[in-house]
């Protein structure tokens, strides 16, 4: 008996996995759409000098950034459940679970991308 991966898709159906594309390694990342919110850990955003959210820079000055998420694109087009379109090529940081999509600032209109120690 021949083992096969299925995923789910978004019309509920199950598609064999080989038959499916699989996710961009690199992809690009419009930073100024984005708001990082650290919550708990050395660098908790409440501790931060600057304000309560992080900006991409802040992340990288602070050495924090580990990688980043693969870009999910193709897989979305092609009906796949993956994760949200806010996540792709969103930075990994060390120490930190996420990221997780934690809707929009009020003020400024931009996404909040959160992480937890």
């Amino acid at each position: 008996m021949e083992a096969k991966i299925l995923n789910l898709m978004a019309d509920g159906s199950y598609k064999e996995a080989r038959l499916l594309p699989d996710a961009d390694e690199d992809g690009t990342l419009d930073t100024d759409r984005f708001l990082y919110e650290l919550c708990g850990g050395k660098y908790s955003s409440d501790k931060n000098p600057m304000g309560y959210y992080y900006h991409y820079a802040g992340l990288e000055i602070r050495g924090l950034i580990a990688g980043h998420n693969k870009d999910k694109k193709k897989q979305r087009a092609a009906g796949m459940l993956v994760y949200r379109e806010e996540l792709d090529n969103q930075p990994i940081l060390k120490g930190y679970a996420g990221p997780m999509y934690n809707g929009i600032d009020d003020k400024t209109g931009k996404a909040i991308i959160r992480y937890e120690a």
